[in-house]
């Protein structure tokens, strides 16, 4: 008599089989698709698996090869140096000055103009550009006192120092092929 499972299998007794021996061998086939189910589901044979492990650690080692070829360290900032540094919530940079080095590697301990004093990584920490050779100067003529009433400000001029030359310069850029970008010729 066949079994449920067989009968579901539409495996029926032949000739010369018992349906035991239908249900038997149904066992071992179900048996073997188990096995290679469950070694599916776990990622292959153990030879299959250090060759794969090994082929991420070739990939793992060339990426690394790459990008360490042209990464590089940023430049050490010294105490009570100016920068500017990003606040991590309005990802906006707020000057700051560098009280000193933190103890873990890469960190400084900072103070903002508010006061508090933040450690921050040296990748949120840019150094505060140097003045440009642009002078400020104040003519005697416009500087006013400001009265207790209307407190005014001191208007200032930029003006570029005498001894460098005033020609235009012809700037071109250059694109990452190295073809020039002259500037249209409305601005030349």
């Amino acid at each position: 008599m066949a079994t449920p499972v067989a009968v579901q299998m539409n495996l029926h007794p032949i000739r010369n089989w018992d349906s035991s021996d239908v249900v038997e061998e149904f066992k071992k086939f179900k048996q073997k698709a188990q096995l290679a189910f469950k070694s599916f589901l776990k990622g292959t044979t153990d030879d299959e698996k250090e060759e794969t492990r090994a082929k991420l650690a070739a990939t793992q080692e060339q990426s690394q090869r790459y990008y360490n070829k042209h990464a590089q360290y940023l430049p050490e900032i010294l105490g009570g140096q100016h920068v500017h540094t990003q606040d991590p919530i309005t990802k906006t940079w707020i000057p700051a000055k560098v009280v000193s080095r933190a103890e873990t590697p890469r960190s400084y301990i900072i103070e903002t103009e508010s006061g508090r004093q933040l450690r921050r990584n040296r990748a949120h920490i840019r150094p505060t550009p140097k003045l440009s050779r642009k002078t400020c100067t104040t003519p005697a003529a416009l500087v006013t006192t400001p009265t207790e009433s209307s407190p005014q400000r001191t208007p200032t001029t930029y003006q570029q120092p005498n001894n460098t030359p005033q020609t235009p310069v012809r700037s071109t850029r250059s694109t990452r092929w190295r073809k020039n970008i002259l500037p249209p010729v409305r601005y030349r």
